[in-house]
């Protein structure tokens, strides 16, 4: 039951994080440099490649809940930032 609940919060923390890659990228990149906009699906296959590129190597349990929290403050940073530009 452990692992499973490992691999669904693992699950959740890289969706949140392409989620959080996807609004940043349209909110800063978008309007600067007339980049097309990107969705989640699109945004996790740029996170493959650039984990693949440059992998880490975390065998921490907290790592997960890190990135989490970690996606989340860029996404509300991101989005009060949005405001002022």
């Amino acid at each position: 039951m452990e692992i499973l609940s490992k691999i669904l919060l693992g699950l959740v923390a890289v969706f949140l994080k392409a989620f959080a890659l996807s609004k940043l990228w349209q909110w800063f990149l978008v309007p600067k440099f007339n980049f097309p906009e990107i969705n989640t699906a699109y945004a996790l296959g740029l996170l493959l490649i650039v984990s693949f590129i440059a992998p880490t190597v975390e065998t921490k349990d907290d790592v997960v809940i890190a990135s989490i929290g970690s996606s989340s403050f860029m996404l509300i940073t991101g989005w009060v930032l949005q405001h002022y530009i």
